[in-house]
């Protein structure tokens, strides 16, 4: 049951359970907090609003202002500021309106340069331990078309990833990322790319296990498997190359 003062209006509510479980009585109680707020408001001022808060006090639905995109005159002066890469990278955001976790989860596969193309299919975020990859805000995979100047501004960032990549002694495979992750440190991509193993990097870089580092910057191990699967061919020629040893013969039984 849930009575409520009738004359005037009034915030004390009382809720006489009328059996049953814990879990029941908590539902009914809810609901009659529920009912009586709703006929407070109707009472004030014979409306059905509910009372005006008074001044100085705060209204969390009003507090979140709209973002507003920056004028063309700013992004401008952006592209202009900006180095090489970061450029890029905003041009692009801006010509695509894709998420900061969308672009950072680019890989060179997802780009079709000769079509001037793009396909969004997953996105970064920051986890308890790193990052992890993860689907779309929408889960839906979706492509867009690109302009010659930003199709261009991506060959000659392409260009200078592959050089890059080569004067670490790497190549840069299709699945490598189209901008470093401002979410995690580029010393993880050095190390991976000098061979160090995922448990010293993670260490390095503050991961809980080395599965985060290894699954967001696991594009730079293939150099390092086609170093290995040489050394074991070199391992294994060397074998074949050695003379055979004698075998000793077990003596005769009498």
């Amino acid at each position: 049951m849930c009575s409520s003062a009738s004359s005037a209006p009034s915030t004390s509510t009382t809720c006489t359970p009328a059996g049953g479980r814990t879990a029941r009585r908590s539902r009914r109680c809810a609901a009659c907090i529920t009912c009586s707020t709703r006929r407070l408001a109707r009472r004030c001022d014979g409306t059905s609003s509910p009372p005006t808060p008074p001044t100085g006090s705060s209204d969390p639905s009003r507090a979140k202002s709209k973002r507003k995109a920056p004028s063309d005159d700013v992004l401008r002066a952006l592209l202009d500021a900006a180095d090489e890469d970061y450029a890029c990278y905003l041009r692009l955001a801006a010509v695509t309106g894709a998420r900061r976790g969308q672009l950072v989860a680019l890989r060179w596969s997802d780009l079709d340069l000769t079509a001037g193309s793009v396909l969004f299919t997953r996105a970064h975020a920051r986890v308890r331990g790193g990052v992890a990859e993860k689907t779309t805000k929408a889960d839906v995979d979706y492509g867009l078309a690109l302009d010659p100047e930003t199709v261009e501004a991506l060959r000659a960032h392409r260009r200078r990833c592959v050089e890059r990549a080569l004067a670490t002694g790497a190549s840069l495979p299709s699945t490598a990322y189209v901008f470093a992750s401002p979410m995690a440190p580029d010393g993880s991509v050095a190390m991976f790319a000098d061979g160090f193993d995922p448990v010293t990097v993670a260490g390095r870089g503050g991961w809980s296990s080395p599965t985060v580092p290894m699954k967001v910057y696991g594009h730079f191990a293939p150099a390092r498997d086609q170093a290995a699967a040489a050394c074991l061919a070199q391992r294994l020629s060397e074998v074949v190359a050695a003379p055979d040893q004698a075998t000793p013969t077990a003596p005769a039984r009498k």
